[in-house]
Parts: structure tokens; C-alpha cells; sequence
């Protein structure tokens, strides 16, 4: 792997592991919520997930899958 490609997968894996923990965070409120913040709180972690999926499926294309 070139340096640049390098640093491009270094910089992918830092904001999948952000989003991994925003989702996780998520989660975790969701779970301790009322019904009413709970529907917020799914919203957010709805809107969350959706993001880290398109994150992956972006580094998944860009570097390859390893399935």
C-alpha cells in the first residue's frame, strides 16, 4: 500500500471508529429513555447507523471488501 493510500485508509477507519461510537452512544441513551425520548433518541440512532453504513460502503469501494 502507497503512502497516500495509507493515510486515505488511516483517515477512513478514524471517522468509521467516530461514527461507530456515535451509534453506540445512541444506543445507550435509547435504552435508558422515556418513550418520548426514546422515539428522539431512534430517530438519532436511525440517522446515525445510516451514516456509518454509507461510510463503510464508501471505504469498502474505495479499498476493496475483504469477503
Amino acid at each position: 500500500m502507497d503512502k497516500n493510500t495509507g493515510e486515505k485508509a488511516k483517515n477512513s477507519l478514524k471517522v468509521l471508529r467516530k461514527q461507530r461510537n456515535q451509534v453506540a452512544e445512541w444506543y445507550g441513551n435509547m435504552k435508558s429513555s422515556s418513550e418520548k425520548t426514546r422515539r428522539h433518541v431512534k430517530k438519532g440512532f436511525s440517522d446515525a447507523y445510516k451514516e456509518l453504513n454509507g461510510s463503510w460502503e464508501k471505504s469498502e469501494i474505495e479499498f476493496g471488501s475483504s469477503k
